[in-house]
């Protein structure tokens, strides 16, 4: 019995390198997707028509505009509502940078791109050279401005989305934490970060968050959802029943609070933990099926606790 679970251990500790590996390339592939590498690590913060922009804080038209894609370095990002008529864009202690330390943003075919800065060299032997700055982007409150797509990444700043209605939204750090409370049905939200958390309300047809180094959070209505952790819990806790739902950790206890439903069907696997439920199920190895068994879950934990809670 312990050789098997010593193999178990062994088998997990694989799978954890692989998904360490699989998901620094992801991630870092989004968040330093505006650098160009040189020998010796990153060297040039560097975008498309990069003399086409427009420097520091400003007042744009919403007409046309119907996506949003912001790049920051370092410091904070907010995206949130106010009761003006255009979407504002500023930067905190602007009057201490020179021109080139400004952001710059350029509407184009419809898109607003928002950069942290004129492009410059921000890396030099594997330091970086950048200064905090906050960036604030308000959007028009209510339905007036229905984004068809926000994205944003960062590579060392907190992301904040508050009101904002739009079809997709994608987020994504490498160092910084993620909170959102959405207005509105998202038809997809997607959230991902190397080291940091994600705390997010929202009603999504489908949600996908991943972290590596942080706990993973999330409530809502959503009927299809992907969480996947390394270091962190994942809490999920739902108005409605997920007709699917993959929730995975390697270390850290996974919690699922769902309402009554007709049913589901969870497929769990713990190395050193526990599976609770506090609905009747009937269980079988390494499954519990509550009702018709119509809702899947799996759920995945190599060191940490499984619980799915009546809420």
């Amino acid at each position: 019995m312990k050789k098997a679970a010593i193999v178990r251990i062994i088998i997990a500790s694989i799978a954890l390198v692989i998904l360490i590996s699989i998901l620094i390339v992801g991630l870092t592939g989004e968040g330093f997707r505006m650098f160009r590498f040189k020998f010796g690590g990153f060297s040039n913060y560097s975008y498309a028509d990069s003399d086409l922009y427009n420097v520091g804080d400003a007042s744009i038209s919403t007409e046309g505009i119907n996506e949003l894609d912001i790049n920051w370095i370092e410091g904070s990002v907010k995206v949130i509502t106010h009761s003006g008529s255009e979407i504002s864009i500023f930067e905190s202690n602007a009057g201490k940078f020179n021109e080139d330390e400004k952001l710059r943003y350029l509407v184009k075919d419809g898109v607003l791109y928002i950069k942290y800065c004129a492009p410059r060299q921000l890396f030099t032997f594997g330091r970086l050279i950048s200064y905090v700055k906050n960036l604030t982007v308000y959007i028009p409150e209510g339905e007036t401005v229905l984004l068809r797509t926000l994205t944003v990444d960062t590579v060392s700043a907190d992301v904040i989305i508050n009101d904002i209605y739009a079809d997709e939204i994608k987020l994504n750090c490498v160092s910084g934490d993620i909170k959102g409370d959405l207005s509105g049905t998202i038809e997809k939200l997607t959230a991902k970060t190397v080291s940091g958390n994600i705390n997010i309300k929202a009603a999504s047809d489908t949600v996908n968050f991943t972290s590596i180094s942080g706990d993973i959070i999330y409530n809502g209505g959503a009927s299809d959802i992907d969480c996947n952790n390394v270091s962190g819990n994942v809490k999920v806790e739902t108005d409605i029943c997920p007709s699917r739902a993959n929730l995975k950790t390697v270390s850290g206890n996974i919690v699922m609070s769902i309402p009554e439903n007709k049913g589901f069907t969870a497929s769990y696997s713990v190395v050193s933990g526990d599976f609770n439920t506090s609905f009747a199920t009937v269980n079988s190895k390494k499954q519990a099926v509550y009702g018709d068994g119509s809702a899947e879950f799996n759920l995945k934990a190599v060191s940490g606790n499984i619980t799915i809670k009546r809420k």
